[in-house]
């Protein structure tokens, strides 16, 4: 928050003496009848004077009338504005407006609250805003600053013989006392650099809403300039809803008409100028965060996220970051030898997942991705809630994959001696048409179902647990520092060789606001956690350098035997097929001249 630039006292009297009544008083006069009559727009420059009377228009609007969309918030005005603009000035002087207009109607001083996400901002308003503010207003209108006294808070308190009455308006920064916005009642708040507080939306919404019950005049005005972070509160929730009603201004340094062209140029030109991050951000209101701390500055939504045809055959890989109040995320990708790529497939995220759930998730994902059957560890999870244990269904529900939670279970109850040992061909023992295509690699050993590898930050009870348990194998990944490994995965970004499919899910987004802290680790951010999704993948791509050297495609002897487009099966494969269907297959293999040899052999129990 900055103080005012000083008042053109020209142009406010020049502005007083167009009024034609007030010909013949003083300055003196005429300046104290702009206090007490609380008409202080004489004081402001012309972008302050559009937006307060922009707001008084909106207060005069019927909430009731307003609220028409499920979770709209109609009580809230809400302002973008960047530095140099007069902000706070604004805020001090329209309190007192409107402190006067409402004392004159309800004959009772106004309750109000001024609170902003940091202490020194409110440090800042009690030691250079307010004197600016109010040092021409007379003893009547001149507020008193008031450290916190026994029930009564710290703020500014108006005196009892003016025309507010004795208004109060409390002071508190948020990251000094969180507590500050809880109270019995209030007429009228303001929020001042809203978007750099934590859990605005549930602060708005659960704590302040519930206080203008009773009050159908209360109202709030929420400012802020932009944040450094992306998918805030502010710019996800607050500022869309207020866009939406027509309860939105935008101000920047170019509204403060105070400023001469060349005042400007001065302070653009040391922000960075036009075009910097940090001056777009500072004076324009642009939202792109900082990108001197992006964990990914390479990644461009646009260029990498993009449809693409899978390869026949590739390396998957399942990567995961372990996390209990973070989030656990979970990455699946495959490596396309033939164009050095790798392609994100899917991934997903969820706080306070125990690790039966991941491993449900887990291998419903590998399951359509690849064709891999659950393995038989986990036939301890029944189809649906026995009273002690979850079942597929409940691990699954809002999930994409939850149908399939019958087949999964299905497999799962499978016992080891009935399952198919040795598959001809990858895919088939797939027990239905899955979504997807079959992708295998090929060794010398033979085809392989993927994914060809695990990896895991190094939570090794974890790892542990979902082995023993589940029958998932993670590996522990590198013990290289992470900022190494980041160093790894953006020059694949850079270089186009990874690309994500546009169902690809919470990767793209973490990867997007992926932020780094001071130490070059990942931040914290209160909706990716510590952008899981992306540590994850930080672990795939180490993993994935260390297979780029083999190849995973068969030799070409190696696929004559086999028909074109054998990858999926779509019955069970413990049931025999009809006598006729057999000989029918009989005979078109003979005409391809597939012989008895290369015949391709159905299971029945598990026996050939």
């Amino acid at each position: 928050m900055e103080p005012d630039d000083g008042l053109d006292d020209e142009l406010v009297y020049q502005k007083l003496l167009q009024q034609e009544d007030l010909v013949g008083l003083s300055d003196d006069e005429l300046m104290t009848l702009a206090w007490e009559t609380g008409d202080l727009r004489i004081l402001m420059h012309e972008g302050q004077v559009r937006l307060c009377d922009a707001v008084y228009a909106w207060k005069q609007l019927d909430p009731l009338e307003q609220a028409d969309e499920i979770g709209s918030i109609p009580l809230i005005y809400a302002i973008a504005g960047g530095k140099r603009f007069g902000k706070t000035s604004l805020i001090l002087w329209l309190a007192h407006m409107l402190g006067v207009d409402f004392y004159a109607k309800y004959k009772r001083p106004a309750v109000m609250r001024l609170t902003s996400a940091f202490q020194k901002n409110i440090d800042e308003i009690v030691g250079s805003v307010m004197p600016e503010c109010f040092r021409t207003a007379p003893d009547s209108c001149s507020p008193v600053y008031h450290g916190k006294r026994g029930v009564l808070p710290a703020g500014l308190y108006w005196p009892k013989d003016g025309p507010t009455g004795g208004m109060r308006l409390a002071l508190s920064g948020i990251d000094k006392n969180p507590d500050a916005l809880r109270g019995q009642a209030n007429d009228f708040d303001f929020i001042s650099e809203a978007a750099f507080i934590e859990n605005l939306e549930y602060t708005v919404r659960n704590v302040l809403i519930h206080q203008y019950q009773g009050r159908p005049w209360a109202r709030m005005v929420i400012e802020t300039s932009a944040p450094e972070d992306i998918d805030t509160d502010w710019e996800l929730k607050i500022m869309p809803d207020a866009k939406r009603r027509g309860a939105f201004s935008e101000v920047t340094i170019e509204d403060n008409t105070r400023l001469t062209r060349r005042e400007k140029d001065h302070w653009i030109s040391m922000a960075g100028g036009r075009g910097d991050p940090n001056c777009e951000r500072e004076y324009f209101n642009v939202i792109a965060g900082d990108p001197t701390l992006k964990a990914v500055p390479e990644f461009n939504k646009e260029q990498h996220v993009r449809r693409f045809e899978r390869p026949k055959y590739a390396y998957g890989f399942t990567a995961a970051d372990p996390g209990q109040t973070h989030l656990f995320a979970l990455v699946w990708g495959e490596y396309d030898f033939d164009t050095d790529r790798l392609l994100i497939l899917d991934s997903w995220a969820k706080s306070n997942a125990g690790s039966m759930e991941v491993s449900a998730v887990c291998a419903a994902r590998e399951y359509v991705l690849w064709g891999r059957w659950p393995d038989v560890r986990m036939r301890r999870i029944p189809l649906q809630h026995d009273g002690v244990h979850l079942g597929w269904r409940d691990l699954l529900r809002g999930d994409k994959y939850e149908s399939l939670a019958p087949e999964l279970f299905k497999m799962a109850q499978t016992a080891e001696r009935e399952r198919p040992t040795q598959e001809r061909f990858p895919g088939q023992f797939i027990t239905q048409p899955i979504p997807g295509a079959i992708v295998p690699y090929y060794d010398r050993q033979g085809f392989h179902v993927n994914p060809h590898a695990r990896v895991s930050d190094v939570d090794k009870q974890l790892i542990r647990d979902i082995d023993d348990h589940y029958g998932l194998e993670f590996l522990a990944t590198s013990k290289e520092e992470l900022v190494t490994m980041l160093r790894n995965l953006r020059n694949w970004v850079a270089e186009g060789r990874m690309w994500f499919a546009p169902d690809a899910g919470p990767v793209i987004d973490h990867v997007a606001a992926g932020k780094r802290d001071k130490r070059g680790k990942l931040a914290e951010h209160k909706v990716y956690g510590h952008f899981d999704a992306l540590a994850a993948l930080v672990y795939m791509v180490r993993r994935v350098e260390l297979s780029t050297n083999a190849r995973p495609h068969p030799p070409v002897h190696i696929m004559v035997s086999f028909p074109e487009g054998a990858t999926v099966i779509d019955r069970l494969p413990w049931v025999p097929k009809p006598a006729h269907e057999l000989a029918l297959e009989e005979a078109q293999k003979a005409a391809h001249g597939i012989g008895q040899r290369g015949r391709l052999r159905m299971f029945n129990g598990g026996r050939r």
